[in-house]
């Protein structure tokens, strides 16, 4: 993710620094980099909930195996 994060950062900055900022090829390239940007967002998101999701689900097993048959409800 990280690298991905560079990689954008990277091409952001030189289509930014050609040209004055309007990019070598135009207001089609820019629009193909918003497209790209978006795209990745969407899948920055889409792995942040899959990571949550599975930290949840590890945890909820965890504790499954830890606490199964381990409470009694008599006494002594």
């Amino acid at each position: 993710m990280f690298a991905v994060a560079v990689l954008l950062w990277w091409a952001g900055r030189t289509w930014l620094l050609s040209a004055g900022g309007e990019g070598r090829e135009g207001p089609a390239a820019a629009r193909y980099f918003v497209a790209v940007r978006v795209v990745a967002v969407v899948v920055a998101l889409v792995a942040a909930v899959g990571c949550c999701v599975q930290v949840d689900r590890i945890g909820e097993s965890g504790s499954k195996a830890v606490w199964h048959d381990s409470v009694s409800t008599t006494p002594g």
